[in-house]
């Protein structure tokens, strides 16, 4: 039930979500921290899920929820900081010349990250962005390859 919820939130792309899933998150981050076994690992999904929905609200045009995916690109946890970046790249598919300058620079700098988790996450995104024709992440392929 939590899960169709924290989805439902997520598909209605209110922005003020935000105000309840950053603490929602830090409830779970701190419960997957101090607990193990199933709650370690409810704590888990409930995260992913929290993740995923702030990215349905970016890629909607959540400016919040865009900053929220960008402080999460630098959490201590590689699965966290992995997903966010994933989202952070969802959050340009209908936009994808719109990212600023700072997030993709920020992405460009997690693709050489010393965890290969967020480097290959990184590198996805990146080609997500290009896939969807971000002209400079397009342009970050072409140099790689000279």
């Amino acid at each position: 039930m939590q899960i169709a919820i924290i989805e439902a939130i997520g598909s209605i792309g209110d922005d003020a979500a935000v105000d309840f899933f950053l603490p929602a998150l830090k409830t779970c981050f701190a419960t997957k921290a101090s607990c193990e076994g199933k709650g370690a690992r409810n704590a888990e999904k409930m995260s992913k899920w929290i993740i995923e929905s702030l990215g349905a609200i970016a890629q909607q045009g959540g400016s919040r929820s865009l900053q929220a995916l960008l402080e999460l690109v630098g959490h201590m946890d590689p699965e966290i900081q992995a997903q966010a970046l994933s989202e952070l790249s969802v959050a340009y598919w209908h936009r994808p010349n719109e990212i600023q300058d700072f997030t993709l620079e920020r992405i460009y700098q997690l693709t050489t990250h010393q965890n290969p988790i967020v480097a290959e996450s990184a590198l996805a995104a990146l080609q997500n962005l290009a896939d969807v024709g971000c002209v400079r992440a397009e342009s970050y392929f072409a140099s790689e390859e000279e």
